[in-house]
């Protein structure tokens, strides 16, 4: 209970810091995720239409799945590359099809091959040393006028409490700093010509 206490007034707190920057969204976790807890809701079974909980996608086909059972204006898309890389979804046609539906925007890196617990088969590596391809990435996510967020979503979890010491600004600058190197790199590359009509990783 103490630990949950603590998040909860963390939370609160970024939220308050938000209203102060003039940051009118602040976008939270919702609920579980079902591969670490087996008794999570489920679609059909537990989770009726208009409620959110949690992560229930995967990859892109799992998550057009849900995007073709549910069509509604209302239920929009978390899109993280990451999750796309490491299931072989081209990162760039998965934009470009998902594009109309996406929210919010995560910017993360992957190694490994899928699994069901982070740190068993894959890890969420710092930005640049995984497979995401960040030209693709950042050319097919301008390309689709996506208007929001993107959020850097930092998961080295180990290098953070060893190497960082649980420094939370180091932390924010490192992650600041590797997203601009790696944005502007991608505008200075060449068109990476990934976008088409079908999924080149499929």
């Amino acid at each position: 209970m103490a630990v949950r206490e603590a998040e909860l007034a963390l939370t609160a707190d970024c939220i308050a810091a938000a209203v102060d920057l003039g940051i009118d969204t602040v976008n939270c976790f919702t609920g579980p995720a079902p591969f670490r807890d087996l008794g999570s809701p489920t679609l059909h079974r537990d989770i009726g239409e208009g409620e959110a909980w949690g992560m229930v996608c995967r990859d892109y086909y799992t998550l057009a799945e849900l995007l073709r059972c549910y069509d509604s204006p209302a239920l929009g898309v978390n899109y993280d590359p990451s999750h796309m890389a490491l299931h072989g979804n081209s990162v760039g046609w998965t934009i470009e099809q998902l594009a109309p539906r996406i929210f919010h925007c995560h910017v993360k890196d992957v190694v490994g091959a899928p699994g069901k617990v982070m740190g068993d088969t894959f890890l969420f590596p710092l930005l640049g040393e995984g497979y995401v391809p960040w030209p693709e990435f950042f050319q097919a996510i301008t390309a689709s006028c996506y208007a929001g967020v993107l959020s850097v979503e930092f998961e080295s979890f180990d290098y953070f409490a060893t190497t960082l010491r649980g420094d939370l600004r180091a932390v924010a600058e490192m992650c600041y700093r590797d997203f601009v190197s790696l944005r502007d790199a991608a505008a200075a590359a060449p068109a990476t010509g990934t976008l088409g009509s079908a999924d080149p990783a499929s």
